[in-house]
């Protein structure tokens, strides 16, 4: 699975109103990104810093966590126990 996404209150209440079928079969970034492009006038920000990887998986993304981050993906029960703010 993708990182994440972060979506304003008002756009998730789109989504849900919307009746998408959660159960769509596809990637993440691909279904979101469509149900996504069907709304007017929406501002996209990627902005990377937010979505952090694990220090410990040592991909592309990995990196300490710092205090911005919104996700940090591939999080397991072990690195929960040893998780200090």
């Amino acid at each position: 699975h993708g990182m994440g996404f972060v979506v304003s209150q008002d756009v998730a209440r789109l989504l849900a109103d919307m009746g998408l079928s959660l159960k769509a079969r596809g990637n993440d970034d691909m279904l979101v990104g469509l149900w996504l492009r069907s709304i007017e006038h929406l501002y996209y920000l990627h902005y990377w810093p937010w979505f952090v990887d694990h220090e410990e998986f040592e991909g592309a993304f990995s990196r300490p966590c710092e205090e911005q981050a919104v996700i940090v993906h591939r999080m397991n029960a072990e690195r929960w126990r040893r998780f200090d703010p």
